[in-house]
C-alpha cells in the first residue's frame, strides 16, 4: 500500500493534489463560513482545527518546522538594522518566542482576541507587545519589517487585495511574506480554506523579491519560502484580483 501511495504521488499532477487537499479543508470548514474572517479564524482557534499538540496555530508554527527559519530571521533583522518589527498574524507566539528580538520593538498582531490576551499575559515586556489586529482593515503599525507568514494563503483574493492595500497604507518599509516560489498558478478560495500562493504570478505579479528565505522545513512543499519586498515597490491592480482570479480558477479546473 505504501509503495502504491508513493507511485500515485509521483504520477498525479501537483495541481490536482492541491485541489484534493483544498476539498478536504472545505469539507472540514463548512461550518466555519461566517460573515467575516474574524468569526472564521476564531472558530478555527476554538476548535483547534489544525490538531497540532505543540501549537494551536498549526504544524507550520511548531519548532521543528521553523528551526532553520528562526536562524535566518535573526540574520535578516541584523542585516537590515531593524528597529521595529510587526508579526501579523502572530498566532500563539510559539516559535517566535525563540527568536532573538532583544534589539527590536516587536508588535504581534492577531485577529483572535484570546491569543492576544494570552500572549500579553505570558510574553509582554518593554520591547514585546501584542494587539488585536485584522490585517485586512485595521490601522497597522508603521515598522521596518512587517512579517505576514502563513496568512494570505488562507484568504480569498478579495481579502488579500484588502490586506495588501492596508499594508501599503501603513507606510512600513518591507513586507516579508509566505510565497511558494515554484508554484505555477494561483487560484481563488473562500477565506478559511488554504492553497499555496506564488506572489510572482498572476494576479499579484510582484517583482523579484529582494531576499528569499527558503524555510527548509519538513513540510510537503520544499518551495515554501519567506520573500522580502520593499512595500513601496508593490503595485496592486484591483482589476487583476477580481477578474483574472476567476479566469485562473476555471483554467485550473479544465
Amino acid at each position: 500500500m505504501n509503495r502504491l501511495k508513493t507511485v500515485l504521488k509521483q504520477i498525479i499532477p501537483k495541481r490536482w493534489k492541491v485541489l484534493y487537499k483544498r476539498e478536504i479543508i472545505i469539507k472540514k470548514t463548512r461550518g466555519y463560513k461566517a460573515e467575516d474572517s474574524k468569526q472564521i479564524f476564531q472558530k478555527i482557534h476554538d476548535d483547534n482545527f489544525w490538531s497540532n499538540t505543540e501549537s494551536v496555530s498549526g504544524n507550520g508554527s511548531d519548532n521543528r518546522s521553523t528551526e532553520y527559519l528562526k536562524t535566518e530571521l535573526e540574520k535578516l533583522l541584523l542585516s537590515l538594522n531593524t528597529q521595529s518589527f510587526a508579526d501579523i498574524p502572530c498566532g500563539d507566539f510559539n516559535w517566535m518566542q525563540h527568536v532573538n528580538l532583544s534589539s527590536v520593538k516587536y508588535i504581534g498582531g492577531d485577529i483572535v482576541k484570546a491569543l492576544v490576551e494570552k500572549n500579553n499575559r505570558l510574553y509582554q515586556s518593554d520591547n514585546l507587545s501584542f494587539e488585536l489586529l485584522d490585517i485586512t482593515n485595521n490601522n497597522l503599525p508603521k515598522v521596518d519589517i512587517l512579517l505576514c507568514r502563513d496568512c494570505l494563503v488562507h484568504l480569498s483574493f478579495k481579502e488579500i487585495y484588502s490586506a495588501l492595500i492596508n499594508i501599503k497604507k501603513s507606510n512600513s518599509t518591507y513586507l516579508l511574506t509566505t510565497s511558494f516560489i515554484d508554484q505555477k498558478q494561483n487560484f481563488d478560495i473562500n477565506t478559511g480554506d488554504w492553497r499555496p500562493l506564488n506572489f510572482r504570478k498572476t494576479p499579484f505579479n510582484f517583482k523579484e523579491p529582494e531576499l528569499i528565505i527558503t524555510e527548509n522545513s519538513a513540510l510537503k512543499y520544499p518551495d515554501k519560502a519567506l520573500c522580502l519586498w520593499k512595500i513601496s515597490n508593490i503595485n496592486i491592480s484591483k482589476t487583476s484580483y477580481f477578474i483574472k482570479s476567476n479566469i485562473l480558477y476555471r483554467m485550473l479546473l479544465n
